[in-house]
């Protein structure tokens, strides 16, 4: 069964997400034994932004481009701010090593395609096509770029090629999983 855009279904699913990353986050900083600040801001942050969306009008039914516009584009933005500040923070060496932190990159960069999908993907027959999600995965490989490259002047941290690779690999499943999962925006 897909989900209709703009429905109130689609809203709790897109706060459910922002809420479930708030506590996997958590649980990750909270195992790594860094559930103190700076770091407890970004599960803050993840639960705010799921507030932000359950707050925020979905324009459906309204002549309102502008609600509209933010319902669709928030997600994709509010993940991207979420991403930067966690790049942004200085880790110890012994936090998320070897394949804990490509699996976190993995789930981060795979809601970010799906997110960028859900934002540019839909066209107006509801159907994707190739030139959107080409641009939805370009979105979502320069982001991954920008990451690893902002990475290169936070202390203790340092860009991973390898990060990059699982960032579009995750992104492009994310992309791919968006028309099997969701409707056309004006289902």
């Amino acid at each position: 069964m897909k989900i209709p855009y703009g429905t109130p279904k689609e809203k709790a699913l897109l706060c459910g997400t922002f809420l479930l990353a708030a506590g996997l986050s958590a649980a990750i900083l909270r195992r790594e034994g860094l559930l103190s600040f700076p770091f407890l801001g970004l599960p803050l942050y993840l639960a705010l932004c799921a507030l932000v969306l359950a707050c925020l009008s979905t324009g459906r039914g309204e002549a309102d481009l502008f609600s509209r516009g933010l319902y669709r584009a928030l997600p994709a933005l509010l993940l991207m701010s979420a991403i930067f500040y966690a790049s942004s923070l200085t880790l110890p060496s012994t936090a998320c090593p070897g394949r804990s932190d490509l699996l976190f990159h993995f789930g981060e960069y795979f809601a970010l395609g799906l997110f960028t999908a859900r934002m540019i993907l839909p066209g107006p027959d509801g159907k994707p096509s190739p030139r959107p999600s080409l641009l939805a995965f370009a979105i979502v490989l320069g982001y991954g770029l920008l990451d690893e490259f902002h990475q290169g002047f936070v202390p203790g941290r340092d860009p991973d090629w390898l990060d990059w690779v699982v960032d579009g690999l995750a992104g492009g499943l994310g992309i791919l999983a968006y028309p099997v999962l969701f409707k056309g925006k004006d289902a």
